[in-house]
């Protein structure tokens, strides 16, 4: 410890105080503040090292600890008892929401932008297969045609001597009408 130099008296070591706000009372007997503290076997006090304060955080009576502890169990500045604490706590909290909101903003950006590349390879994808439908269409309608005119053969017939599905020659008749 640098502030305790050899061959000095207890009595000089720093006293460190630690304090905890206790959600649930754990500690506390009871008491809204409870502390531990070195003794001696008489049952003194003596007054060195650390010493240790437990606060209730469920005992809120209008202390200023009861009302700080009330405090630190609040969600929101406008039901804090103690102005000092809800203005410095508003505070944080809107710095805490611009954070938040940035790194919302960060992830919606994100998703929007690999929402977007997913979109247009999706759109590509059913481009792609659309053009290639209607150019078998485009070939089919261009063959039959070819057929009927130089062969002299009706549409019925020459969709027949090509041998096409029912499905093409259902959408072949539809193109073609």
């Amino acid at each position: 410890m640098r502030h305790f130099k050899k061959c000095k008296s207890y009595s000089e070591v720093p006293r460190v105080y630690v304090i905890f706000f206790v959600k649930d009372g754990r500690y506390c007997d009871n008491k809204l503040v409870n502390h531990y503290f070195i003794k001696d076997d008489a049952n003194r006090d003596l007054g060195i090292g650390t010493r240790i304060y437990f606060v209730n955080g469920s005992l809120h009576d209008d202390s200023p600890v009861g009302k700080i502890s009330h405090d630190f169990s609040c969600t929101d500045a406008s039901e804090m008892k103690d102005e000092v604490v809800a203005k410095q706590f508003a505070t944080v909290k809107q710095q805490e929401l611009k954070t938040m909101d940035t790194f919302t903003q960060r992830i919606f950006e994100e998703g929007l932008k690999s929402g977007e590349e997913l979109g247009r390879e999706d759109g590509e994808k059913r481009g792609e297969k659309r053009g290639r439908i209607k150019g078998k269409l485009e070939q089919l309608m261009e063959i039959t045609r070819r057929i009927m005119s130089n062969e002299k053969k009706s549409l019925e017939d020459a969709m027949r001597y090509l041998q096409l599905s029912d499905a093409e020659k259902s959408l072949v008749r539809g193109a073609m009408a």
